[in-house]
């Protein structure tokens, strides 16, 4: 998904911080609720800023740490 996709479904878009830092992105943040979301959904976020495109892997398909 591009950045913008999910930022039309969050209310009020992405913050800032989502397009620049990668641990916006984190699977492994507990303080964070956009992680606990696709986590408790059974996905992990997979972030490239530069594509400004997120991909989201079931946790079948992959471990949910971060590299």
């Amino acid at each position: 998904m591009s950045f913008e996709e999910v930022a039309n479904l969050v209310p009020g878009g992405l913050p800032r911080s989502a397009y620049r830092h990668p641990a916006w992105w984190s699977n492994n943040d507990r303080t964070h609720p956009q992680s606990h979301a696709w986590r408790a959904a059974g996905f992990a976020a997979r972030p490239d800023l530069i594509s400004r495109r997120v991909r989201f892997i079931h946790v079948s398909d992959g471990p949910t740490v971060d590299p």
